[in-house]
């Protein structure tokens, strides 16, 4: 995994299991929630209506 921060947004790169390559996760930096750093686990997940699929 890699961890990119750019002030309101963390962007991750995380391998899932299957992919053949990492998939970029963003998550916006509230109080309180931790910055993963390389080789934490983590856990994915999202609702219908945030998905956007670019191909």
């Amino acid at each position: 995994m890699e961890a990119v921060y750019y002030g309101d947004m963390t962007y991750y790169n995380v391998m899932l299991p299957g992919a053949g390559a990492p998939v970029m996760i963003s998550m916006r930096n509230t109080a309180g929630r931790p910055i993963l750093t390389a080789g934490d686990p983590a856990r994915v997940g999202w609702g219908a209506e945030s998905v956007l699929v670019l191909n």
